[in-house]
């Protein structure tokens, strides 16, 4: 497959591609070339051309299947070309898959395929994660302490041995 050089600028809206090249190095030399109001931020991509005729001559079509741990699935579309790039990652409970498939089913097929794939290889963490083991070691000391808050309504851990420390939870939580 033939790899070309896409000098892109901007963000949404102001994206735009700048110019093609067929060899990295040029590309390159194309963004550090002096220019009158300057490239700012250009940058290169790299795509593949013809990258997914094989799968279009043979009918298929690019499908995004999101599906829980379980398999059940939450989500199947026909996707569209924000997806094309998309890797296969678990994000909280589920996971997006692309596949291309011949239809729904089809791609639901593959997915599931994918997903125990992911599962038996470790890429895909259970949802819980394994209890606590026991401490293997005595404790070095042990000390009084109190977690308390304090009159501005900030929680301090008080030491026995008088030594005080604020104490922040991270986004307004409580200790449990």
């Amino acid at each position: 497959m033939t790899t070309v050089y896409v000098v892109t600028q901007g963000e949404y809206s102001s994206y735009k591609i700048l110019s093609v090249f067929s060899e990295r190095s040029v590309a390159q030399a194309f963004i550090e070339q002096p220019m009158r109001f300057g490239w700012g931020d250009a940058r290169i991509e790299e795509y593949q051309l013809d990258e997914f005729a094989a799968q279009m001559r043979e009918g298929l079509t690019l499908w995004r299947v999101v599906m829980d741990r379980g398999g059940n699935v939450k989500e199947a579309e026909v996707s569209d070309s924000y997806y094309l790039h998309s890797s296969d990652r678990p994000w909280g409970a589920n996971v997006e898959l692309l596949a291309w498939a011949t239809d729904e089913q089809h791609a639901i097929k593959i997915a599931n395929d994918r997903r125990a794939q992911m599962i038996a290889n470790g890429d895909w963490p259970p949802d819980k994660p394994p209890p606590l083991e026991k401490a293997k070691h005595e404790p070095i000391a042990t000390f009084d302490a109190m977690l308390a808050k304090d009159a501005a309504d900030k929680w301090q851990l008080r030491l026995g041995d008088g030594v005080t420390h604020e104490i922040d939870f991270g986004d307004g939580q409580e200790p449990r």
